[in-house]
């Protein structure tokens, strides 16, 4: 994928993975804070492996634990792939 990834398109991606851990699309938004869905740490695992499986980006429990929203997470993506 490169450089040419944008922030926007990673964050729509993480958001569309995150109904399947049963929110709602149009609820969310890349400005939600990570510790409001509700998901619990197999729920963050698979969201992760889901990250490394797309874009080759390891994110790491500390990583997880530092970053507060689905923005932040979709920030640190894009600076990885750079």
């Amino acid at each position: 994928m490169g450089t040419s990834i944008k922030r926007q398109e990673v964050e729509a991606t993480l958001l569309d993975a995150i109904t399947n851990y049963g929110s709602q699309r149009h609820e969310l938004s890349g400005s939600i804070v990570v510790s409001d869905l509700a998901l619990d740490s197999l729920d963050l695992v698979e969201l992760s492996l889901m990250v490394e499986e797309r874009w080759g980006v390891e994110l790491r429990a500390r990583d997880m634990d530092a970053l507060q929203t689905i923005g932040d997470i979709a920030e640190l993506i894009v600076l990885r792939l750079k």
